[in-house]
């Protein structure tokens, strides 16, 4: 396990990054997918009501595209 970090870390590193930053990175990647999947979760909740696909669009961010898709 510690050869598999320290082999990581040194590959980061070389690549002009490092270890934090790729945690970091990865964080707000997660961070991220959880508000796409919570803006969908809002838009089928919206879809039920009388809102037009722009007015959802515009609420939650999502693309036109992606609104129409979920109906």
């Amino acid at each position: 396990m510690e050869q598999s970090i320290a082999y990581v870390k040194d590959f980061l590193e070389e690549n002009g990054t490092t270890f934090k930053d790729k945690l970091t990175y990865e964080k707000n990647k997660g961070i991220d997918e959880g508000k796409k999947e919570k803006a969908i979760e809002t838009a089928k909740n919206l879809l039920n009501t009388n809102l037009t696909t722009v007015e959802i669009a515009k609420a939650t961010g999502l693309t036109l595209l992606e609104i129409e898709a979920l109906k």
